[in-house]
């Protein structure tokens, strides 16, 4: 496992008063200005994440790692003006609550060395009847869109009626 390589992310949640922008779900922003490389607009997925109908709640993500580390103590504040740049918050007043949560381990990185990395720890798993495959879990995120996600439940699926060997799950 230690020949895997994955990089971080610090998830900042920013609810604000003022209704949702309908038609989007989640909007990328490659730009170097803005700190986010994500944002996903939750209360579009439910008017229900919000205390009140009529609001907004945004998820932000930023990636860290070694190549590029970004301190947790001053991302909720980097973000909040990152907001304002593109133009989902207008007036700070206007923000309700924020919150942030930073995980060490939350995109896997292809390197040269994963594939015989992840031969090793895919038989330990197998040996102990543990399936790890998916986007995560069988740490091919450039394979892991959502058909390729699906597809693999399904092959796990079939394994486990058929008994099927764990090549037939990657």
């Amino acid at each position: 496992a230690a020949g895997l390589v994955a990089t971080g992310s610090h998830i900042v949640a920013v609810a604000v008063d003022r209704p949702p922008t309908p038609g989007r779900n989640w909007v990328y922003y490659p730009d170097p200005d803005v700190p986010f490389h994500r944002v996903t607009h939750l209360s579009n997925y439910s008017p229900h994440v919000t205390p009140r109908p009529g609001q907004t709640l945004l998820l932000t993500e930023t990636s860290t790692s070694a190549h590029r580390p970004v301190p947790a103590d001053t991302i909720a504040a980097r973000v909040l003006a990152g907001l304002r740049r593109v133009g989902l918050i207008e007036d700070r007043d206007r923000v309700l609550g924020v919150w942030r949560s930073t995980h060490r381990r939350t995109y896997p990185v292809p390197t040269l060395g994963r594939d015989a990395a992840l031969d090793v720890v895919q038989r330990w798993l197998a040996g102990r009847d543990i399936v790890s495959t998916g986007r995560f879990g069988g740490w091919r995120y450039e394979e892991g869109n959502m058909d390729h996600a699906v597809a693999a439940g399904f092959r796990f699926a079939d394994r486990v009626a058929t008994g099927a060997s764990r090549e037939a799950t990657r």
